[in-house]
Formats: structure tokens, C-alpha cells, sequence
């Protein structure tokens, strides 16, 4: 039931959330999905055929005051030494509702900043329009990081002492109350529109176990969103830094550096800072916080490195003929120093060096250059900060089968404690490429049990996506079978059992169990995906819809082509209407030919 007021608070929203800037704000949102945990099996290709029925729906459900976000799934990353890192991901629905909010604020926010020094990852940059995450993850924001790398490496050859430090677990304490004020203070917005804001925040922050709200912990996702009211957080920051004039100051996000003269200043600044933070319920992190000498924090800013990486990436842009060749040369020799004689202790281990390593493996990827496999088998088992680069890199070795065999036996060893990790593990399984032995085929089998046994929706996930592409139909249905208590209700599995429908609805032995499994689920979304694919295989208008999408390559992938685009056009193969177009699709795709697995499927 809403009150009386609602009435005046309606128009404000009405200004804000319509359909027009709902569909403006999906129009945006591709990347932001696609670097999501879940990698949606028919990347929301139905919201794209029906976003007009959608956001008639939300905006209806909005201005009646009856809009209330679905309960997200809160998951683990971990950061180093089994400390991890909470992550939100919510549905679809609900994120194009934080994002428009958001986008309604998000110009004066970035215009309201106090200080130039600060920088952040605004989302037209371009990172934010990069390749996704199975690809060689970007370096930080491109143009933000490197303007920040510009001022320290400008004030480490000016000031004597340079001042490292970050706020601690700081999206876990942000309180929406604090957040509310400083927001208000900067935008010509009307309180009812935050009010939504917070209370869309609220919906999504985590609260376990019965617990009333806290209204702190500002959710973090794959999305622009949070980043850009988690900066405005730190506005305060910037205005008593830049005004206490003691010397240089510039921030990445949380992360904050001040170059000084002297100790006893160092230690001022890292006292007012911290108290700054604490008026708003925030700290420093104390293990973190640093006082470095100007050649220590050249050092743990690895600004050499990044200065030489740079230089790599200007002579590739002078498209010389001899450029590769010469860079890819450069790169093996500084790998090799950087690695020194114990990975665990390299430089990529120190200061800023895991960001290097990242650097350094999207320069590689560009010229070919490849780390070596146990390298980067070390890196993913020991290393959490390097755990998704050093996957990405495995993902384009040629036949990493042994590789694969390493890693399942992590797996069975208990060495993750994450959920992000075995997704991680599903998602290279399905992109690289392997030879199609008796083993690869008990690994996979044997991975997929050991995911079904854990028994979380991650873990049941990752078996699922693996089954995908390594199980015969028929195995596929046992799978859905035996996790179906656990996928039968949820929308994030119902989507992915429903992703199954070419591999399991079109099989002649499969097929009426698959079904039969639908129809007893009544899930809704296993549902949706299962009609979306039905009407690819019996209408070509509708296969018709999606022929550009299907025909484009993702050069950012192994085999040039992401998975869930693979299950669709073997969807778009059994259209008998479609072989025409199918002709021209499968010339682009050399995976359907290349690959085992997929070459199983029998695509022409």
C-alpha cells in the first residue's frame, strides 16, 4: 500500500524513471551483462526482442509504487589468503533501474567534483566498451589510471616522501545516509528520487541470517553504477586534502597518495585524513597505509615498468612493419627479469606489480607473446589478484589439456574458497580449445560431478555451462536431474537449464525427458529461454532477427566466438529454413570446424 504522498513524489520519479530513458539505459548495459558472473547463455537476447514490453512493465510498476527489486545473489572473489571480496549480481530488471537512477545524477556528480586530482572509472571511458572478462582483463581504467600514474610519477621526482594508503573494506561501509547527504549537497535533485535510490541500495545489500538492515555496504557489481556513487563518497576527502595545501595529493577510487617534504607532515596528513574518514563512519586501512622515500614509492608504483609498457604500446600505434616483432622480443626479455628467479617473489608480487602483470599480458596478447602455462597455472592457484588474467592467457594456449588436468586436481585439493574461481573454471573449459581424448571427457565428467557435489548455485552453474559442451544430451538431461532441486526455482539456473534447449529438446533420446523436466520445474525463465530457442528453430523471421549478431566473430575469445553465441547458431542449424544463411555464418566460425567438441555438433 502507498501513502498519500506518494501522489507528490510522483512526478519527480516520473521525470526520472520512464520508458524512453529505461530503453536509452539498456541500450548501454551489453558490456556491463556480458562481464557479469553469470554468463547469460543467450546473452538477454530475449529482453532485446521484447525491452519495449519490459520497460512498459517497470515503468508501470514504478510510478505505481508496487516496483520493489528481486533479492540478488551475493558471491565471493577471493582477494589473498582465502580474504574475499563480497559481489553482488542482481537481475536484469534491476540493474537498468540502478543504472538510469544513477545516470540521472551522474553528470553533476562528475562535474561537482572538488578536487581534478581524483579519478575514477566513469563508464565512457574505454574500458568500459573493452572486450569481456574471459578476455585479457583491461588495465584498470585506461585513461583514469594512467593520468593517475602521470601525477605520481610527477610528485615522486618533486617531494621527498610520498604517502601510500586506501580506505579499508570501503563499499562494506558506506552508509546510505552519509551517501544520501553528500549526494544532495552536490545535486540539484529532488528528494524523492533519492529516497528510490537508497531504498533500491537497500534491496540489494547483503543481510544474512535474519539480521535487520544496517543500511551500509554499498553493493559491488559489474556495473558503473556503484562506482560513480562510491567516488562521490570521497568528495569530502578531496575538498580537505586539496585545502590543507601541505604538498601533492591524487586519488584512484579508494586508493590515495600524498607527496610531502618531511615525515612529521606525512604523519599530520595520515592522521586528518583518517579522521576526515571517520566523520563518516570510514578508516584507513592501517596494514596498507605506507610512508615511502620518493625512489620507494617509484618502486611500488612500478612506474618504470609502466613508463616501458607505454613506450610499447606508442611503437605498435606506429603500425610499423618490424614493430611487433621488435616489442613481442622486448616483452619476453622484460618478463623474464620481472619474473626473476621465483614467480612468488617477482615483481609482479610487490607494490603495484599485479597491475603490471596485466599490462603486461594485454601488450602480450597484442603481439603474440605467451607466458608460460606453468606460469600461469602458479598464478592461478597461489596469486587470487592475477587468478582471472592468468586464466584468460591459459584460455589461448593451443590444447591446454594438461593444464586442465592441474586444475581440476585444485579443485578436489579444496585450494579455492571462493565462488568466482570455479566459474572461472567453467568459462575456460568452454572457450579454449582441447583435444577430445578418454581423459579430456573423465575430467570434464569428473569436474562437473565435483561442481554438482558442492552443490551452491555458483558451483552448480559452472557444472551446468561445462555440461554444455562436453555431455552428450542425454548426460545433460542426468545433470538437470539430479540438480534440479536446486535449479527448479532459481532465475539465474532457470535461464542456464533453459540455454540447454539445442543440445537437449532437439535429441531424440533426451528430448521428452528435457521437456518433462520444464514442464514439472514451471519455472519461468527456463521457460522464456527454451521459447526463445524454439522459435529460432521453427521461425526463420525470427532467426532472421538475430543473423548479425550470430555472424559477428569476438575476437577477445580463444576460438573467436563466445559459448552462448555457439549454442544459439546450433539452434539457428536446426531451422531447416535457415541453410542459406547458416553457409554464411559458418565461414566466420572456424570453431564449429576446429574445435572437437563443437565439430560433435555437426553445424554446416
Amino acid at each position: 500500500m502507498r501513502s498519500p504522498k506518494f501522489n507528490f513524489s510522483k512526478t519527480k520519479i516520473e521525470g526520472v524513471v520512464s520508458q524512453s530513458a529505461l530503453k536509452k539505459t539498456w541500450k548501454s548495459l551489453g558490456g556491463q551483462l556480458r562481464k557479469q558472473l553469470f554468463l547469460d547463455l543467450i546473452e538477454f537476447k530475449d529482453y532485446d526482442q521484447r525491452i519495449d514490453t519490459v520497460t512498459a512493465r517497470i515503468e508501470k510498476e514504478v510510478h505505481e509504487a508496487s516496483y520493489r527489486p528481486d533479492k540478488p545473489i551475493h558471491y565471493l572473489v577471493e582477494k589473498s589468503r582465502g580474504l574475499c571480496r563480497q559481489m553482488t549480481q542482481c537481475r536484469p530488471e534491476d540493474l537498468l533501474i540502478l543504472e538510469t537512477l544513477t545516470r540521472s545524477l551522474k553528470a553533476e556528480l562528475v562535474d561537482g567534483r572538488p578536487s581534478k586530482k581524483a579519478f575514477f572509472e566513469p563508464d565512457d571511458q574505454r574500458f568500459a566498451r573493452s572486450g569481456p572478462r574471459l578476455g585479457v582483463q583491461e588495465y584498470s581504467a585506461i585513461a583514469s589510471w594512467k593520468n593517475f600514474q602521470q601525477e605520481i610519477f610527477r610528485f615522486s621526482k618533486e617531494r621527498k616522501y610520498i604517502v601510500v594508503t586506501d580506505v579499508a573494506n570501503f563499499y562494506d561501509f558506506i552508509s546510505f545516509t552519509h551517501l544520501r547527504n553528500i549526494i544532495s549537497s552536490i545535486c540539484n535533485v529532488r528528494e524523492e528520487v533519492l529516497d528510490f535510490l537508497v531504498f533500491v541500495l537497500n534491496e540489494m545489500a547483503w543481510t544474512p541470517d535474519y539480521m535487520p538492515r544496517s543500511e551500509i555496504g554499498l553493493p559491488q557489481m559489474e556495473s558503473n553504477a556503484p562506482r560513480v556513487l562510491a567516488n562521490a563518497m570521497l568528495y569530502e576527502l578531496d575538498r580537505v586534502a586539496e585545502g590543507m595545501a601541505f604538498g601533492d595529493y591524487v586519488r584512484f577510487m579508494d586508493d590515495i597518495d600524498v607527496g610531502l617534504d618531511s615525515i612529521s607532515t606525512a604523519k599530520r596528513v595520515i592522521r586528518d585524513i583518517d579522521l576526515t574518514l571517520q566523520s563518516r563512519q570510514l578508516r584507513l586501512n592501517s596494514s596498507k597505509t605506507k610512508i615511502l622515500r620518493a625512489s620507494q614509492a617509484f618502486d611500488h608504483f612500478c612506474i618504470r615498468e609502466n613508463r616501458f609498457l607505454d613506450t610499447c604500446v606508442q611503437i605498435l600505434e606506429l603500425d610499423n612493419p618490424n614493430s611487433k616483432t621488435s616489442v613481442k622480443k622486448a616483452i619476453g626479455k622484460a618478463y623474464t627479469i620481472w619474473k626473476g628467479d621465483d614467480l612468488q617473489d617477482s615483481r609482479f608480487t610487490r607494490g603495484n606489480g599485479d597491475k603490471i602483470f596485466k599490462y603486461m599480458a594485454k601488450v602480450g596478447r597484442a603481439v603474440e607473446y605467451e607466458i608460460f602455462s606453468d606460469d600461469l597455472v602458479s598464478m592461478i592457484k597461489l596469486q587470487p589478484g592475477m587468478r582471472l588474467t592468468a586464466f584468460s592467457l591459459l584460455s589461448f594456449k593451443d590444447h591446454p589439456n594438461q593444464e586442465f588436468y592441474i586444475l581440476c586436481d585444485f579443485f578436489e585439493d579444496g585450494i579455492f574458497v571462493d565462488d568466482f574461481s570455479c566459474i572461472l573454471m567453467a568459462k575456460f573449459a568452454v572457450h579454449a580449445r582441447f583435444r577430445a581424448n578418454s581423459k579430456m571427457r573423465k575430467s570434464a565428467k569428473m569436474l562437473i560431478d565435483r561442481f554438482c557435489e558442492t552443490g551452491t548455485i555458483y558451483s552448480i552453474y559452472s557444472a551446468l555451462l561445462v555440461a554444455s559442451k562436453f555431455l552428450s544430451p542425454v548426460e545433460q538431461v542426468g545433470v538437470l536431474q539430479n540438480t534440479y532441486d536446486c535449479w527448479r526455482g532459481s532465475f539465474w539456473l532457470g535461464r542456464t537449464v533453459g540455454g540447454l534447449t539445442p543440445n537437449c529438446a532437439t535429441d531424440v533420446p533426451s528430448a521428452e525427458d528435457y521437456i518433462k523436466l520444464l514442464q514439472k520445474a514451471e519455472n519461468p525463465m527456463a521457460q522464456e529461454v527454451y521459447d526463445f530457442h524454439r522459435q529460432i528453430q521453427t521461425q526463420k523471421s525470427y532467426a532472421l532477427r538475430l543473423y548479425s549478431y550470430a555472424k559477428a566473430p569476438n575476437p577477445t575469445y580463444p576460438q573467436r566466438i563466445i559459448h552462448p553465441k555457439a549454442l544459439i547458431i546450433r539452434s539457428m542449424s536446426q531451422n531447416s529454413e535457415f541453410n542459406a544463411e547458416m553457409k554464411e555464418i559458418t565461414k566466420v566460425h572456424q570453431a564449429f570446424t576446429a574445435d572437437p567438441f563443437y565439430r560433435d555438433w555437426s553445424i554446416k
